[in-house]
């Protein structure tokens, strides 16, 4: 499955990754560098990939990841296999749009939007 701009619909991988979704959820924060009011092509996103109930990272098309990091805890996230982006927006802004998780119908607001860095020496 991938990301459609029509549809919203933002795939989040296999069974096996809710596993480690609860088990991230859990774990320390991913590691971002610091902007402001940050915004990301929405025709852009190549694929989502949730970390906890609170951070989802972007993968982008031109291979650049943001990560988000929610205004509230998303309870229901790191367990479903799905959330919905808006539909018409052309870019998604720090603290401006909402996520719905498909099955569950929560609304989450989005955070800001920070340029995602591996932290050194974790996978």
């Amino acid at each position: 499955m991938s990301y459609t701009s029509n549809g919203s619909l933002i795939p989040r991988g296999t069974a096996a990754f809710v596993a480690l979704a609860a088990l991230l959820a859990t774990a320390a924060p991913a590691m971002a560098v610091q902007t402001s009011g940050a915004c990301i092509d929405a025709t852009e996103i190549d694929h989502t990939h949730v970390l906890n109930n609170r951070q989802v990272l972007f993968y982008m098309k031109d291979r650049k990841v943001w990560l988000n990091t929610l205004n509230n805890i998303c309870t229901t996230l790191p367990y479903q296999e799905a959330f919905v982006l808006p539909t018409g927006f052309s870019t998604f802004c720090s603290n401006a749009q909402a996520i719905t998780v498909l099955n569950t119908r929560q609304v989450c607001q989005l955070g800001e939007f920070t340029p995602y860095q591996k932290v050194p020496g974790r996978s």
